[in-house]
């Protein structure tokens, strides 16, 4: 499952979810409406979405990097 990703470790479905939760949001950032709303927001607000979003990476690269030293023993 990790090749979907462009990883070379297995993915488990926890960070695989993780993953595609986060690159929903950053797709859904990319669109020009949405984009342009961010742009309007405060930057506190734009700066806790951003937290949030690295939330997510954070979570998702120690599920794998877990996931990666049980497999190597």
């Amino acid at each position: 499952m990790g090749k979907r990703f462009g990883l070379d470790t297995p993915v488990s479905d926890r960070a695989a979810i993780e993953l595609d939760g986060l690159i929903a949001l950053l797709q859904l950032l990319g669109t020009e409406e949405v984009s342009g709303s961010f742009s309007q927001l405060d930057t506190v607000t734009q700066v806790a979405i951003f937290g949030a979003l690295e939330d997510i990476a954070r979570s998702a690269h120690t599920v794998i990097v877990e996931g990666a030293e049980v497999s190597h023993g």
